[in-house]
């Protein structure tokens, strides 16, 4: 099964989508983002600068022009997800991919979304706090709040990693109170988002949700339902009888991660009931049924579309990896029994070594893992040693300011495995196939997220 997962406005960087531009297909998307907005957000993530790029009318418009860019080039890939969710604005994105909102209709509402949130009076501020479960952090957020200044827990976004939304004063307090967390950190941010500040949006966006012409039913044939046993029972509402089509939506102060069963029909009163709501998270899944690809090309094409990628016969497409560093302190606690000098090229430790933390470290060996994973090899530490994880520029980035940020990871293959198609080393598959192979590493605190695809070669890639 094939999920896509898409981040909220915590992402935004200068240069974001700098790698997206190189496709054909995302450069369209962009330009038709950039066509319908007030005014074009390409120009602000490509060049900033930062603190326009980070303010809340500018960033939920950024990340959602990347995660739409990002939608359409999997798209034009032949991939189309089962499951999708949305981190706060991504939800708006998850909509899409679910074919709940149209293009205009998404662009349009982000739009809104962002304008009315930067537009609350009541200024807050949201804390990280980590090494806490939720159920402690839900206790000194209480006991923090007075009358006037709340705080709540607004996001969990991993076990020991919570996010606190709320009043400056409130949250010096449940800082003292919190002498048990391994540590709290501010977040650069606009406001005190997914807290019970963020009220003075809510009307505006309840009639914009309610209003919106372009919501549509999913295309899903099995509606279903999951939620976490902990959420608390949303307010009622009366009924009015006009059904809407799609989940309940997009709650600018809703708590948490969000994301809805595609297929599930809701009635206006259900959206304004999740509009209303203050505090309390909510987690869900659109379920679109079996995943749909476009045909592919016979080479192309695993046996088994359920488990593509990760596990069926035929070509995977696609491999994931974690690795959790917790309360490590050097690599050679990442790497436990394996040599670390085997595991890592030369090249990989000399890069590795110039950053202050494991997340560098934890970042290739899950991208490792990855490609091992894609390509169906067991992680011993000789193959890991075997794929090298640095970044490349291409001929794109060489020639002009393509990338502005950095440059994306690429794949070496070494060894015997220096045969099999690869990025940029190794020869190219059958026909143009997909067979070039790309990597994508995300981070925490605690964790490193790698994905490694399978995909055809881009004009911009040059030579082998």
């Amino acid at each position: 099964m094939l999920g896509y997962l898409f981040p909220g406005q915590g992402t935004v960087r200068v240069g974001m989508g700098a790698w997206l531009r190189r496709s054909p297909a995302a450069r369209r998307r962009l330009d038709q983002v950039d066509a319908m907005l007030t005014r074009p957000i390409s120009p602000l993530c490509a060049r900033g600068p930062l603190d326009r790029l980070v303010a809340t009318e500018h960033a939920q418009i950024a990340v959602t022009a990347c995660n739409l860019a990002a939608l359409a080039v999997l798209g034009e890939e032949g991939y189309e997800p089962a499951v999708v969710a949305g981190h706060s604005v991504g939800e708006l994105s998850a909509l899409h991919a679910a074919g709940v909102l149209d293009l205009a209709g998404t662009v349009r509402l982000v739009e809104l979304r962002a304008r009315l949130m930067a537009g609350v009076a009541v200024r807050g501020g949201m804390r990280a706090v980590m090494g806490l479960p939720v159920e402690r952090v839900e206790q000194l957020a209480e006991a923090a709040s007075a009358p006037g200044e709340p705080v709540v827990v607004g996001l969990e976004n991993a076990p020991g990693h919570v996010v606190v939304s709320g009043s400056p004063p409130a949250l010096d307090r449940l800082a003292e109170l919190a002498a048990d967390a391994d540590k709290i950190v501010p977040l650069r941010v606009g406001n005190a988002f997914h807290s019970p500040l963020m009220a003075g949006a809510e009307r505006a966006w309840a009639a914009a949700v309610e209003a919106a012409p372009h919501a549509r039913a999913p295309r899903s044939r099995r509606p279903q339902r999951h939620r976490r046993a902990h959420h608390r029972p949303r307010r009622p509402a009366p009924r009015t009888g006009r059904p809407a089509h799609g989940p309940r939506p997009l709650d600018p102060h809703h708590g948490g991660d969000r994301a809805h069963p595609v297929g599930r029909h809701a009635g206006d009163d259900d959206a304004r009931a999740g509009v209303r709501r203050r505090g309390g998270r909510q987690q869900g899944t659109h379920r679109a049924g079996p995943p749909h690809r476009r045909p592919l090309p016979e080479h192309d094409r695993p046996r088994d579309p359920q488990t593509a990628g990760e596990g069926g016969g035929g070509v995977k497409r696609w491999g994931s990896a974690i690795v959790g560093h917790a309360g490590l302190t050097s690599p050679r606690e990442l790497v436990g029994d394996m040599p670390l000098e085997v595991v890592y090229t030369r090249a990989e430790r000399l890069r590795s070594a110039g950053g202050r933390t494991l997340q560098h470290w934890a970042g290739r060996l899950a991208a490792k893992r990855a490609v091992l994973r894609l390509l169906g090899l067991p992680p011993t530490p000789e193959r890991l040693g075997q794929v090298e994880i640095l970044p490349l520029p291409t001929t794109a980035c060489r020639a002009s300011s393509a990338c502005l940020d950095g440059h994306p990871p690429a794949v070496r293959l070494h060894g015997d495995l220096a045969a099999l198609p690869s990025c940029p080393a190794g020869p190219a598959a059958p026909d143009g196939g997909a067979g070039w192979i790309r990597v994508s590493i995300s981070h925490t605190d605690v964790r490193a997220m790698a994905l490694a695809v399978r995909t055809r070669r881009l004009p911009e890639d040059g030579g082998g």
